[in-house]
């Protein structure tokens, strides 16, 4: 957390910081993504939800938001709010674009992506590392931050990528 606030502070992100900052989003998302994915899948096949029940459940970075602002650094709740935007501006809750979308949000995209693509779920088996990657690198542009791309392929070149977590 502490390299976070040091990364928020900063308007420009060097390479070496950014880097770091993917390595803690990864590992820290790892437990927190799959209890709640797995839950909400399962809850949600068993229930049969509607569209309008799924368009509820596309609104949990609205909720994680609300009830982290006033409990966590404000960029940081931000980030939450905004982690499933696309760069290309087909995400939600708001279709933000680009640059719009805060740092820590992309960053966070393409780190739950992996994780998600990595790990096994109550919908898939996990996916290897390899195909993830080349699924990050072939949506660089459109669903992800190109230059947050790059910071992750630099990990993953160096074997930098934590692979087997445990949640």
């Amino acid at each position: 957390m502490r390299l976070l606030r040091r990364v928020i502070a900063m308007r420009e992100l060097p390479r070496d910081i950014l880097i770091e900052v993917m390595e803690d989003v990864i590992e820290d998302l790892h437990g927190h993504v799959h209890r709640v994915s797995d839950l909400a899948v399962s809850m949600g096949s068993g229930l049969g939800l509607d569209d309008s029940e799924r368009e509820l459940m596309n609104r949990h970075p609205e909720l994680g938001f609300a009830m982290t602002r006033n409990r966590l650094d404000p960029k940081v709740a931000e980030a939450i709010l905004y982690h499933h935007e696309r760069f290309d501006g087909m995400g939600y809750p708001f279709g933000l674009v680009a640059e719009e979308i805060p740092i820590l949000s992309r960053i966070i995209l393409v780190a739950d992506a992996f994780d998600a693509m990595t790990s096994t779920r109550a919908y898939q088996a996990a996916l290897p590392a390899e195909f993830a990657i080349a699924e990050i690198r072939q949506h660089a542009g459109t669903q992800f931050d190109p230059q947050v791309v790059a910071m992750f392929l630099e990990l993953a070149a160096v074997n930098r990528l934590p692979l087997e977590l445990t949640a």
